[in-house]
């Protein structure tokens, strides 16, 4: 997921307009920045998504993200809000591709990644609602704004990027 996981960040803003749009985007993105990381510290690392992407990690994730909403903004509430973000991610990646559940288990996912326009039409869903959810968080004479439909138009162009990259190149990986 791509544009999904951005999308069920900033619908976060909702819920929690304390927490800065950017700290949900993160949030709801965690793991892949942790593929970044891994990817870029140790290149050609064969399975970086076991140290990312797996459900002990997910849920170290989510624990550290309650921690640091609780410490932050002293708030249980948001400590559950960017619990569940952070959660959210492996839910959203085990519809759009495969990833492992723990070291030795097995790689589970419905693999929508394979089939590119149903990924579109998935993701673009998600990214909708999240869009609408975001959108609900500005003043009334605000939310049909240029930059408020760019963002919908900006996510869904990026998702279709993502989504002709795995047409033309099906095989592609993070960590090359």
């Amino acid at each position: 997921m791509y544009g999904g996981h951005i999308a069920l960040g900033i619908s976060a803003k909702r819920w929690v307009p304390i927490v800065p749009l950017w700290l949900l985007v993160i949030a709801s993105q965690l793991p892949d920045w942790v593929d970044v990381i891994v990817c870029t510290i140790r290149p050609g690392t064969a399975r970086p998504a076991m140290l990312s992407h797996s459900i002990p990690a997910i849920a170290l994730f989510a624990a550290v993200s309650a921690l640091g909403g609780r410490f932050f903004f002293g708030s249980w509430y948001v400590a559950k809000v960017l619990a569940l973000l952070a959660l959210s991610h492996i839910v959203g990646d085990y519809v759009t591709g495969v990833k492992p559940t723990w070291p030795g288990g097995p790689v589970v996912g419905l693999r929508l990644y394979a089939n590119p326009l149903i990924d579109f039409a998935f993701e673009s869903a998600v990214i909708a609602w999240g869009w609408w959810m975001y959108r609900s968080t500005f003043r009334p004479v605000n939310r049909d704004t240029y930059a408020v439909r760019g963002m919908l138009l900006g996510l869904i162009a990026l998702q279709a990027v993502a989504d002709i990259a795995f047409m033309v190149v099906p095989r592609i990986t993070k960590c090359g």
